[in-house]
Order: C-alpha cells, then structure tokens, then sequence
C-alpha cells in the first residue's frame, strides 16, 4: 500500500474484505497478505489509513496463484490545526502485540518534543521507559540498561545513537517511515539484546517527482532531495548542528562545544521484467560528533557511525515471502586527554551481518517462519584504569555468532493466536558462551474474550554477549565504549514474563494495562579499581 503522490508505502493501513468481514494490516514495509480465500469468488477490498481517502476496490483470486494487488491512496487535503487520526492495525485479534509499540512517522509528532522532533526522546514517553533526567535521550525499559537496547536501522544495529552528549538522537526523523519498539518479549527474530528492540524502517522516497526540503531550528539545519530513478525512487537527507546556545538550557548555562552532522541515503529499484516481485534496496546511514575545548585542561572526544546495507525481498506464487540482507555497522570513538586528568579511551567496533529470512504462509492462514543469522564482530578497546594502568580489551581476530531461528504462528482460529519459536545459537562470539544453553526459546499468545475485551502473554529467553564500558548513572554520556564480554564471562541471559490485558471502552478509547517479571545474569560491570588490566570486567 502506497501513497498515490509520492509512492512511499504507509505501514499499519487497515484493510478489510467486505464480505467476510475480516481485516489485516499492512506491515511496517506496506506489505499485507490474506490466506485461505476460497478461489475464483469476487471480493471487495476495503482500504483505510489516517489522513487518507478511503478505497473500496473489487478483486477476483485466481485458483492456485498468488493474486497482487497493488493498492495507491489519495491524501485527504487537510486544515491547519486538524487533528488527525493515525491508522490503528486492526489484525490485533490473533497476532500477539504484547509489550509492542508500532507507529508511523506522523505518530510521533504527536508526542510532546523538545528541540525538534526526537525518535529516542520520543519514546521516554511511553510507559514503562524512564532515563536518568530531561537532559538525556538515553532510555531504560523496564529496569534494563541503556546497552541492553537494540537500535535498528534498516536491520543495520547502529552502536551509538546519540548527538551532543547524549542529549538528542543521531537518527533524524526526516528518512524514518515506521518505529516497531518491543519493550520485551521480541520476536525470534530479534537477537543480541536482552532488554528491547527500536526496529527503524527508511522512507523509500518520492516514486513520481523530484521534492526537497530545507529547515532550521535553534539546534541544527536539515536538507534532504528524494525523486524517482528508472524502477524505483531515492531519497537523501543530511543535518548539521548550527549553534551550541540552546544546549546551555540543558547544561546549567554552561558552553557546550559539541558540532555533530548525520546523513542518510536510501535506494530502491524493482523491476518485473527481469526479477518478479522482487524489489532491492541499498542504504547507508553516516554520523560524526566532536568536542574540541579550546582549553587544554579539558580533554577532547570524538565518536562516529558508518552503516551500510542491501536488501533483497522476493514474493513468490506459494505464497512465500524471503528476504536476504547483507549489513556493516562501524563504530569508533576516542577520549583525548590532553593536559586534562581525564583517562585516555580509544574504542572501535566493526560489525558485519548477514541474515535470510523466509516466510510461508499457509491456507489455513497460519504462519512458519524460519532464518539464519551471521554476526561477525570485532572491537577494539584501550584505557586506563585509576592507578594508571594500560588495558587492552580487544578481541584477538574477529568473533562470529551463528543462529538459526524459527516460529509457527498458529492463526488458523477467530479468537485465539499462538506463536512458538525458539533461536539456536552454535558458535558464539564470547568465547564464554552461553553456560551450555544456546537455545532461546520465545512464546506468544493471544485470546479476545469477546469483542471489547483481549488478553495476552508472552514468555521468552534472551542472550546478550555485547556490553558498554560506562556508568549507567551518568546523566550526561560522552560516548559508551563496546566490548565483547572477556574469556571468563558467559553471555548475559534474562527471561521475560508478560501479561497484558485490553478493553477498548469505546470506539475512540481503549485502555490496557500490563504487567511483567524479568530476571537478568551474568550482568557484567567496570571495575576500574582492579590493578590488572586482564581482569578489569
């Protein structure tokens, strides 16, 4: 489902076959699908999505074939000062939401903001999220810490995404489309982090005419140009930081000389004539920050973001969905002392990811899904220690993990959804592994009681080799050095208990509440006291 101006997909549009009065949602990429229709009858497809004209449109199934339908909507020519509506997925009856946050880039201008628009200071405000104070975009969920949460941009993991201190996202909004945030109990296909998930989804870019857009703001200075290309579109945003003065009201009317840029890319092409339903996609995603005091008792520090990335996502006729992926996440970061009493730290991440991805659905309408995952990491880590001391955590040579995972989504009955699934870890990347474990099984489940009431549950195992070097108390981070967890330390494991329950009061007011136990080992600390450098974790 796309826009019929620009061609950018809308996720989580509600659609409806009038006849059978069932509804879906399209995906956090536009996608959608409806299984087991009975073959050769006519039906009529209702289409919704907030800010946007209604469409009715008739459809026949073709026996034994996959019939696609592409569908465009018009925008709805809106006043100043309407309020509008943002499309709800309506597939909530069998599909487990439990602890998931999902909304488009318009939902998050909704929620209050400070400077500009903010993805991570966004979702402070959902509950549940706490940070340290007003000053920081570093989020906690659920008693986790900061590097327990994964950030993902186009599947990319991006290392550190935070400008000027920590104070604002890295991410700028302008190239987002969709925000799938789990605050627990992800998906099988989800891995690395034990707390939760920011899944990102990038615009596609104008499809049908060349646009671009430039603003300014008391912080940063923002372009970006999208238009079409042959079989595809592009879009490419950049941001700049302008001036330090507003960052005063949030560091006691000190200066801050923090100067940081960002600048992303996104590529799609498609083409029917030689591949079949299939569409590619190339992105990349770049940011460098810099403090640089003019005086020489205070130390300096930079750190930097490289993300590249191409994407492959084939449909075929049975049906089946599959998409192959091919990432690199860089990261580095330094502290430069000076004549300052700070500690040097020199720290550099070098993340490369393959992961295949393959979806059957069957005419019963349930699910099976299945994938494999390579993660190959190498960081490189020095400091010093209080007395002194020169440590170096790097890894000797690059470290691979290698998951397989699974799940089956029971969907074939009206009122109840069943989703089993479980991860297999068999080499890892922390030589301490996982106390004999490698497996993380995940368990979802779905019941509406009756139409205005629903529960749900979720239980699931969660394994972390990755960690920062940094104090979780600090309420402003110049840069959180990544290590892979040393020999002695096996991978931190935390299990997820979840249950939830929703009444949608009326038509226009739901309200649901959750509950949640979650118990975390093998959590590692810094110990910057210990006199040996081999044993500072």
């Amino acid at each position: 489902m796309t826009d019929s101006l620009s061609g950018e997909v809308l996720p989580y549009g509600n659609i409806i076959i009038k006849e059978l009065n069932e509804g879906t949602a399209t995906d956090n990429r536009g996608y959608y699908l409806f299984a087991g229709l009975s073959e050769s009858n006519l039906y009529t497809i209702v289409v919704s999505y907030g800010g946007y004209l209604d469409k009715e449109i008739k459809t026949r199934v073709l026996a034994r074939e996959a019939t696609l339908l592409n569908i465009q909507l018009t925008p709805v020519s809106l006043e100043l000062q309407t309020i509008e509506k943002v499309a709800q997925r309506i597939d909530g009856d069998k599909k487990s939401d439990v602890s998931v946050h999902t909304f488009n880039i318009k939902g998050l201008e909704t929620i209050p903001q400070g400077v500009e628009t903010d993805i991570l200071r966004s979702i402070q405000e959902l509950p549940g999220v706490t940070t340290t104070s007003d000053v920081s975009a570093k989020y906690y969920v659920r008693g986790g810490s900061n590097s327990q949460n994964l950030v993902l941009l186009n599947d990319a993991a991006i290392y550190n995404p935070f400008h000027a201190l920590g104070m604002f996202s890295a991410v700028d909004p302008e190239i987002i489309n969709s925000v799938d945030f789990y605050k627990g109990g992800f998906p099988t296909e989800y891995s690395g982090r034990v707390s939760s998930v920011l899944d990102l989804i990038s615009k596609y870019g104008n499809k049908n005419r060349f646009s671009g857009s430039t603003s300014l703001s008391l912080l940063t200075t923002k372009a970006s140009f999208e238009g079409p290309i042959p079989g595809g579109s592009f879009i490419v945003t950049g941001r700049k930081s302008v001036s330090n003065e507003v960052l005063k009201n949030f560091y006691n009317d000190n200066n801050v000389p923090v100067d940081f840029y960002d600048w992303s890319f996104n590529l799609n092409y498609s083409n029917n004539k030689l591949w079949k339903d299939a569409k590619f996609v190339v992105h990349g995603f770049f940011t460098n920050d810099k403090i640089v005091n003019d005086e020489p008792l205070k130390a300096d520090y930079s750190w930097k973001n490289a993300v590249y990335g191409i994407s492959y996502f084939q449909f075929l006729d049975s049906p089946l969905f599959y998409k192959l992926s091919l990432t690199t996440s860089n990261f580095e970061g330094e502290v430069i002392p000076k004549l300052s009493s700070i500690k040097p730290k020199k720290n550099e991440v070098i993340d490369f990811t393959y992961k295949a991805d393959f979806t059957y659905v069957y005419p019963s309408k349930d699910i099976l899904d299945v994938g494999l995952k390579i993660n190959n990491v190498n960081t490189t880590m020095r400091l010093q220690n209080s007395f002194g001391e020169l440590a170096d955590l790097s890894t000797r040579g690059a470290r691979v993990n290698w998951s397989i995972y699974g799940k089956y989504q029971l969907l074939r009955f009206n009122n109840l959804g069943l989703e089993v699934g479980t991860r297999l870890n068999f080499i890892s990347l922390a030589s301490g592994g996982y106390d004999r474990n490698p497996f993380e099984p995940r368990f979802r489940v779905t019941y509406r009681i009756n139409p205005a009431i629903k529960i749900q549950a979720s239980v699931g195992v969660f394994l972390q080799e990755l960690t920062t070097l940094s104090d979780e108390d600090e309420v402003i981070t110049l840069f959180e050095p990544w290590v892979i967890l040393p020999d002695y330390m096996s991978a931190t494991r935390s299990t997820h208990y979840i249950s939830g329950i929703d009444f949608n009061l009326t038509e226009n007011w739901t309200f649901n509440a959750e509950g949640y136990y979650k118990k975390t080992t093998n959590v590692p600390l810094l110990n910057a006291a210990k006199v040996f450098p081999q044993t500072m974790i």
